[in-house]
């Protein structure tokens, strides 16, 4: 009975002895008994075999953790990495045009125009804020010319609003840059006219939008008037002599080459917005993936 009384308390000390919380006079009677007892000894070496497995439980626990939370940081790498491809080859697929170059921006306005030939040859550009206007003859069509309005993006390539074909003879103009400037244009040098101007109606009487003297063709000129106007006709374009008489449309009609027949169309970008809708979803779905790999 002694004995195990003995084992009983020497194994309730186990657990101090082995962390060194007992005293030395302890640790001599503990020491004593387990150089006899083979139970409590094998006992002992149990303990001592778990402690060392529990210690290294924290280690492994930790390596898990450095890794998986490298795996994190490598997702949320990516995540951000191919978000901005994404935003970058959505931007440069909406704003591709290269301007610097006369032959590959009259292939892309020819482009533009679908399936109407139009074989654009640029007469002239000229840069109004973030837009470019381009003045382009229809080669193999007389007396046919156009404009057509890029928006510049940030990396130095542009995007088309819009591009329209005419084959009026006279001094066309309409309005740009979200109706901020009027833009004049026309490819006929005008027999006898010294002046012109135009009127925001057709009512001589009122002031004029612009009045300038007879323009050398063929010619592009861009013009801020003191208030926006909205858009007018060609008709309300009027033309004087070197004394100041006016010379009417029909008689300038008759003088003029007349243009060769053809379609003259129109086409504009639709939904222009849309590139940006696309980019705040590509921004979105990015960071939703970047905070999911990151959250603890």
């Amino acid at each position: 009975m002694k004995e195990e009384m003995m084992c009983s308390m020497v194994q309730d000390l186990l657990p101090s002895y082995i962390e060194k919380l007992t005293s030395d006079e302890t640790n001599a009677v503990v020491a004593q008994h387990l150089s006899t007892c083979e139970n409590c000894r094998k006992a002992y070496e149990q303990m001592i075999a778990d402690v060392g497995d529990a210690e290294k439980v924290p280690a492994i626990e930790l390596n898990f953790l450095k890794k998986l939370k490298h795996k994190q940081i490598i997702g949320a790498v990516l995540s951000a990495v191919i978000t901005l491809l994404c935003l970058f080859g959505l931007y440069n697929m909406a704003f591709s045009i290269d301007v610097t170059n006369t032959r590959s921006l009259e292939a892309s306005i020819d482009e533009y125009f679908f399936s109407d030939g139009v074989d654009a040859n640029i007469i002239e550009s000229q840069r109004v804020g973030n837009q470019l206007i381009v003045f382009f003859e229809r080669e193999g069509y007389a007396g046919h010319y156009g404009l057509a309005t890029l928006e510049a993006g940030i990396f130095g390539k542009y995007r088309f609003l819009s591009a329209n074909l005419d084959d009026w003879p006279l001094y066309e103009y309409t309005f740009g840059n979200g109706k901020k400037y009027l833009l004049l244009y026309g490819i006929n040098d005008l027999q006898g006219v010294a002046t012109y101007a135009i009127y925001p109606s057709d009512d001589t009487a009122a002031q004029p939008i612009y009045q300038g003297v007879v323009e050398s063709t063929p010619f592009l000129r861009i013009i801020k008037p003191e208030n926006a106007e909205r858009y007018v006709g060609k008709q309300f374009v009027h033309y004087y002599d070197a004394n100041g008489n006016e010379i009417s449309v029909n008689t300038l009609w008759h003088e003029v080459p007349q243009p060769d027949e053809g379609r003259t169309p129109g086409v504009g970008s639709a939904e222009l917005g849309l590139i940006y809708v696309n980019l705040v979803i590509v921004l979105i779905v990015g960071i939703v993936f970047v905070r999911y790999f990151l959250k603890p």
